[in-house]
C-alpha cells in the first residue's frame, strides 16, 4: 500500500513561489497577500477573457483566490503555484460558461476619440473577441491560456488537467476555427472546409 504524501513535503524546486507557499501553510497571511499581488493580473486576465466582462472577471478572480487559499493545504506542488491558480480560475470560468451556456467575450467600449486607427483596431479586437467567444469552452480555455497568458503547453496541460497532446489538439482546432471565422473579417477570403 502506498504511503500518502504529505502535501507540505512536496514542492517543485523550480517554483519561484515555493517559499511563499510554505509561509502560507505556516499561517502567514501576508505571504498569501504577496501571492495574490504577484498573480492577480494573470488570474484576472484569464477570467476577463473567458467571462467577457469586468464584473464577472472580478468575481471569478476573487473566487479563484479564495478557493486557492482554502485548498492551499492540499496543494501538492506537482506544478507551480502560478499554474495551479490558473487551473483554478480556468475551471471556475468553464463552470460559469457552462452555467450560462454561452458568454459574450466583448471588451467594454472605449472611446479613443476621432483617431480612425484606434477605432479600426477596436473593431478588429471586437471581431476577434466575438470569434473567441464562439469557440467551444475547452478550446477557448486552451487558446486564452496559450496566446493571452503565454503559458507553455505543459503548463496548460497541468492547468486543464489534460494530456499535452489534447492541449495541442485543442489549440490547433481553435486556431483553425478562428482562421475560418476571421478570414473574411480581415480582408481575406474564408477558406473552404
Amino acid at each position: 500500500m502506498k504511503d500518502k504524501v504529505n502535501a507540505s513535503s512536496v514542492q517543485r524546486p523550480d517554483d519561484p513561489d515555493a517559499e511563499l507557499v510554505a509561509r502560507c501553510r505556516d499561517g502567514d497571511r501576508e505571504a498569501f497577500a504577496e501571492l495574490v499581488r504577484e498573480h492577480q493580473m494573470t488570474v484576472y486576465n484569464i477570467a476577463h477573457r473567458m467571462a467577457g466582462n469586468a464584473d464577472d472577471a472580478e468575481d471569478l478572480a476573487q473566487a479563484a483566490f479564495l478557493k486557492a487559499y482554502s485548498a492551499l493545504r492540499n496543494f501538492r506542488g506537482e506544478c507551480s503555484f502560478r499554474t495551479w491558480v490558473c487551473q483554478i480560475v480556468t475551471r471556475l470560468c468553464l463552470d460559469s460558461i457552462r452555467a450560462r451556456r454561452r458568454a459574450p467575450l466583448l471588451l467594454e467600449r472605449i472611446d479613443y476619440g476621432t483617431n480612425p486607427d484606434w477605432r479600426e483596431a477596436m473593431v478588429d479586437k471586437q471581431v476577434l473577441d466575438e470569434a473567441v467567444a464562439a469557440l467551444p469552452p475547452a478550446y477557448r480555455a486552451a487558446i486564452v491560456l496559450r496566446h493571452c497568458e503565454e503559458l507553455s503547453y505543459q503548463e496548460i496541460a497541468e492547468a486543464l488537467r489534460l494530456p499535452i497532446g489534447t492541449v495541442k489538439t485543442h489549440i490547433s482546432r481553435a486556431r483553425a476555427l478562428l482562421a475560418k471565422r476571421l478570414a473574411g473579417s480581415f480582408g481575406r477570403k474564408p477558406q473552404k472546409a
